[in-house]
């Protein structure tokens, strides 16, 4: 009873209150037939725009209790397949958080989302940043790393600077440490960078030291712990294999691994690399991993083979040798330069060229490149040595007259170097698979003729010995022309033998005198080869008192 005494009413019973009936024991403890699932999470109030826990750890949007249909109704111009936000920078989230607020909608966004669209606006930031300082291309950067380098090269350069965290996997062809090696002057001159680690094996260091010139980088060997590096820029060098298990990366504002070509081959491995460089959380590692092509890794991955780019380098990369003359020689050569500036400084005088004086011209050229060539051939055995020496399995010997490949052969093979002399007409093609076909090196000497056969040296890369004609360009590009060499190699050698102190002069015409325009092009490439080398003595006062000019002939 309460304090009147009276019992109490039942609306004095507290309305939470359990009523508790009596209940068998064995009823109590009887299990039930199924338990029921655990409650879901309660939603907080507001919402949130957060990263997603999963492998693409992209920007998404949690509605909160209260948040009405249609707020994600207008959401949905902003989500993409995968349902994440498409937030390209923070200025996007910005516009996001707006539009929300005209909806009366208070979303909560965490810091690492900030984090992760900085990233975002940074890598076009930098694009837009460079863009300026080259608004001509890439031809224009002058830094000490990209001389030398091509275009594709300098693109791989670009494409590591800005992209900040990815791997480059570009064929050994076309160095792609050098590619990273500007990358880093790149970030160095533009964007500040100052501390550089190289983590790589002991035996490149001395190779990466000298592409990076005077930044003495922070050294890190294979399997040292990489998270706690202090450096603005880590550089990978991955190319023997990437180990199976991604180590723990700092958080360095570029990253960049270096890998072999072949890295896709092992899949698993792969993804997990370059899902560990997916810091702006583009996806592509994610897609790949699930089957999609190749190309959705670009973001991330740059891997070309060399024969994708291999136009931007030349076909022939030309070297000049330079051979010495004996005394005899020398001797022999100087009056006829000087039969030559004298009938030059003639035509000179007067713009005029006479039939006899241009005939004298070739008269003089002729036995000039006869006395050429014998210096030439007595430097080939060294030459062909040398190439050998250095791992060329095919030396191809180019030379104007026909009469001198076999006695040049047979003098390679008395050095026991193989050597075979290409006959003329039918019995060519014998000689050629001979020579293509041969199990080890071999040197064959090619006589001009602009209607003889091809020679082939796949799959190996030539080098090409042009023993005269260095100042003739038609007849150096019909010996090129003559030579197929595997279609994706470039810069294949072509040493161009010519004096060491005495001008490479321009040929004589095969047959004929020469008219017009064709005439006065040749008297001005003779006139600024001679100018090009050292006066020897004075010229005649007349060409009438120079030395006579015996005929062709072939030297013994």
């Amino acid at each position: 009873t309460d304090d009147t005494g009276e019992a109490p009413t039942a609306a004095a019973v507290p309305e939470d209150a359990t009523a508790v009936e009596d209940t068998p024991a064995e009823d109590a403890a009887a299990p039930t037939e199924a338990a029921e699932p655990a409650p879901a999470a309660p939603r907080p109030a507001r919402a949130r725009i957060a990263l997603a826990d999963d492998a693409r750890r992209a920007p998404v949007f949690e509605p909160g209790r209260d948040t009405p249909p249609r707020v994600q109704e207008r959401l949905a111009r902003w989500h993409d397949a995968h349902g994440a936000l498409r937030l390209p920078d923070t200025d996007a989230l910005v516009q996001l958080l707006a539009e929300l607020q005209d909806s009366a909608e208070r979303v909560d966004v965490d810091e690492a989302v900030w984090t992760l669209l900085a990233r975002r606006g940074d890598l076009n930031h930098r694009i837009d940043h460079l863009s300026a300082l080259y608004p001509q291309g890439l031809d224009e950067v002058a830094l000490p790393g990209a001389q030398g380098l091509r275009a594709c090269q300098r693109e791989a350069a670009f494409f590591a600077a800005c992209v900040g965290a990815c791997a480059l996997a570009d064929d050994p062809e076309l160095d792609p440490a050098a590619e990273l090696a500007l990358a880093w002057q790149l970030v160095q001159a533009h964007f500040g960078a100052e501390r550089l680690a190289v983590a790589c094996a002991p035996a490149r260091q001395a190779a990466w030291q000298a592409l990076l010139g005077e930044t003495v980088p922070r050294w890190c060997a294979p399997g040292e712990p990489l998270e706690a590096l202090d450096a603005e820029v880590l550089l990978v060098d991955a190319r023997d294999g990437l180990p199976a298990d991604v180590p723990a990366l700092p958080a360095a504002t570029w990253l960049w691994v270096l890998c072999p070509p072949g890295l896709l081959a092992d899949r698993t491995a792969a993804a997990a690399w370059l899902g560990a460089l997916d810091r702006s959380a583009c996806g592509a590692a994610a897609d790949w991993a699930e089957g999609a092509d190749e190309a959705v890794l670009a973001p991330l991955l740059l891997r070309r083979r060399f024969a994708d780019v291999a136009e931007q380098w030349p076909a022939w990369a030309p070297a000049g040798r330079t051979i010495e003359h004996s005394e005899d020689e020398r001797a022999a050569l100087a009056p006829l330069h000087d039969t030559l500036r004298a009938l030059l400084a003639r035509w000179q005088r007067s713009g005029f060229c006479a039939d006899v004086d241009q005939l004298a011209l070739q008269r003089t050229l002729r036995a000039v490149a006869q006395l050429d060539r014998a210096a030439a051939l007595g430097a080939l055995t060294p030459l062909v040595q040398e190439a050998l020496a250095a791992g060329a399995k095919r030396v191809v010997v180019f030379c104007a007259d026909e009469a001198l490949t076999g006695p040049m052969a047979e003098v390679l093979r008395g050095e026991y170097v193989p050597a075979l002399a290409l006959p003329a007409g039918d019995d060519a093609e014998p000689v050629l698979r001979a020579f293509r076909d041969a199990p080890g090196p071999q040197v064959l000497l090619v006589a001009d003729d602009p209607l003889g056969p091809r020679v082939s040296t796949h799959p190996h890369r030539p080098v090409l010995i042009c023993l005269d004609g260095a100042g003739d360009a038609p007849r150096h590009a019909a010996r090129l022309a003559r030579v197929r060499s595997p279609r994706t190699l470039r810069e294949v050698p072509v040493w161009q033998l010519s004096p060491s102190d005495l001008p490479a002069l321009p040929a004589a015409p095969a047959q004929g005198l020469l008219r017009g325009e064709a005439l006065a092009a040749w008297l001005g490439a003779l006139q600024a080869a001679l100018d090009s080398a050292a006066v020897p003595s004075d010229p005649p006062s007349d060409p009438a008192q120079a030395p006579s000019v015996a005929p062709d002939s072939t030297p013994a």
